[in-house]
Order: C-alpha cells, then structure tokens, then sequence
C-alpha cells in the first residue's frame, strides 16, 4: 500500500502541486512593461566635444522618439562636425590650398531614463547607425577648372554609448549634461583611420517634450 500512496503522490499530486506553483509565479511575473502603457515623447538638441584627428572638435546635433512609462526612448539622432579641420598632408591639394575634412553620422538611439520623475536622475543611450566623411575644397578659393566633384568620400559603422545626469528644469524641459564614446569601424579615407574619428565625447543636451 505504501509502494502505491507513493506513486500516487508522485504522478497525480506532484504535478497539480506543480502546476499550481507555476500558475501563481505567472501572475507574479515580472516584465518591462505591464499595465496600461503611458506614451510620452521628446526632442533634443545636443552639444558635443569629440577629438577628431586627436583635436578636439564641436559636432551639433540631437535626438527624440517616443517615450515609454516614463522609462524607455526608441527613435533615432545624428549630430554633424561643425569644426573647420584641414585634410592630412598627404591628401592631395589643389592650386597650393589644403582641403576641409567634413563628416556626419546617425542611426537608430534607445534611451534609459533611471528614476524620471526625480528632480536629479541618470539616463543612459546608445545609438547605432552609419555616417559619411569626406574632404572638399572651398569652390571660392580655387581654379573651377579642376573636377572638384571628385573629393574624396567613405562611409563607416558607428555605435555610441552614453551616460548623462539629468536636470527637471519644468515639466516639459530638461537639461543633461554627461560623457559618451564613439566607435567607428570601416573607414577608408586617405590619411585617416577608424581611431581617428573615435573617441570620447563631452555632451550638454536640452531636451523638450511629454516626459
């Protein structure tokens, strides 16, 4: 009898025991979002400090999307050199005149936000995407016979991670001010390489929106 109470208990009870568990630890399950989902989003203007050819240079640009329980960004961002540099020396110049380096990038950004609500608080981001290098003349300071057309231009994978400390100004402004650094891979550019668009950056950004 007690060989058949044990293989009662182990084929019939075990299981509903089981199974009552596992009920219980679904509705206990934990996930990113649940409930009713509150939608928010946001625009941003951002200031970076980024060495470029190992001197540091001024990229403007921004990002925004849409804006998760108060907790999650998706959408996209891109930021564009606005420093003048001069090309390497071994670039190829023109009537004696050195060209210009200029150089964007983009891509998809995902944004963390740690405590929204909190007049101080973090964020962390990260974007990936591609952006384009390429070196131009001034067409006011040259011969207009030569085919300037024919700069040189390359493409290249990016991905930057950042972290901020994050300011309430008011209920729809905030400011962050934070670090970040950019890798790139793939550039085939005449006197650069990928280390010399990568690095890290010092970021100012103002943020306006539904938070």
């Amino acid at each position: 009898m007690s060989v058949f109470r044990s293989m009662l208990y182990l084929f019939i009870v075990c299981p509903v025991i089981l199974s009552a568990q596992e009920s219980e630890s679904a509705s206990q399950q934990e996930t990113l979002f649940s409930g009713d989902i509150e939608n928010g989003g946001y625009g941003c203007f951002s200031m970076k400090v980024s060495p470029i050819l190992n001197k540091a240079q001024l990229f403007l640009g921004g990002y925004g999307g849409w804006f998760i329980n108060h907790t999650l960004m998706i959408g996209g961002g891109g930021y564009g050199l606005t420093s003048r540099i001069s090309a390497p020396d071994v670039v190829e110049k023109i009537d004696g005149k050195t060209s210009d380096l200029k150089m964007g990038y983009g891509g998809v950004m995902v944004e963390y936000t740690y405590n929204s609500s909190k007049l101080i608080h973090f964020t962390g981001n990260l974007l990936l995407g591609a952006g384009g290098a390429v070196y131009t003349w001034d067409y006011q300071t040259i011969d207009t016979a030569y085919n300037v057309s024919d700069a040189q231009a390359d493409s290249f994978f990016v991905g930057e991670f950042g972290a901020n400390v994050e300011l309430n100004v008011s209920s729809f402004a905030r400011v962050a001010v934070g670090g970040s650094y950019r890798f790139a891979s793939g550039l085939n550019l005449e006197g650069m390489s990928n280390k010399d668009i990568s690095g890290p950056s010092g970021n100012i950004t103002f943020k306006f929106g539904t938070f």
